[in-house]
Formats: C-alpha cells, sequence, structure tokens
C-alpha cells in the first residue's frame, strides 16, 4: 500500500516526519499481529516452540546501535567546527557542499 498510494499528509512525531501512509501501514501489520496472536491457538505457538527471546535480543542489539550512534551523529552535525572536521571535509568539495 505504501509503495502504490502517497498521500500528501504528513505527520511530525519526535521530530520524525511521517506520511499517511507508511503510519496507516503500520498500523495494520499491528492489528494483523495482535489479530494473529489471539486468533492462534497456544498449542500452535508451543508446538512451534514459540518464544520471544530472539526478538528480544534482536531489539537489545537495534537499542545498542541507537544508543552508540547518538554521539557520532552529534559529533558529525558540527561539521567542519567540530572534532571530526578532518573526516568531514573528506566528503565535501572545494564549495563546501557533500558528495
Amino acid at each position: 500500500m505504501s509503495g502504490i498510494w502517497h498521500s500528501s499528509v504528513n505527520f511530525t512525531v519526535l521530530g520524525t516526519h511521517i506520511a499517511l501512509q507508511n503510519l496507516i501501514r503500520d498500523i495494520i501489520f499491528i492489528m494483523i499481529t495482535l489479530f494473529s496472536m489471539l486468533i492462534t491457538p497456544k498449542q500452535v505457538r508451543a508446538g512451534n516452540e514459540f518464544n520471544w527471546e530472539p526478538i528480544i535480543e534482536v531489539a537489545k542489539l537495534f537499542i545498542g546501535i541507537f544508543i552508540t550512534i547518538v554521539p557520532v551523529l552529534a559529533i558529525l552535525r558540527t561539521g567542519s567546527h567540530g572534532a571530526l572536521a578532518p573526516i568531514v571535509s573528506l566528503v565535501k568539495n572545494e564549495h563546501g557542499q557533500i558528495f
């Protein structure tokens, strides 16, 4: 749906722009997930040895990645005036435009 329908309606949530079609897509995904959890018999999930451990492990990895990238992004935002000025200068041309 989000690949076909493009709405001009956008929302800003915590500084992030979210298009209406993406918001509706995500709500539908969540509803399908909850519906599946409600209608799937517990013995089917038990037979598949379903548990949340792999999902929790991936969530921990992503949290770690996001936490460690925050300082790097803050340093890079300072651009040619910050601690990583030599690195930032490697990706800019003589007019200050990023490649």
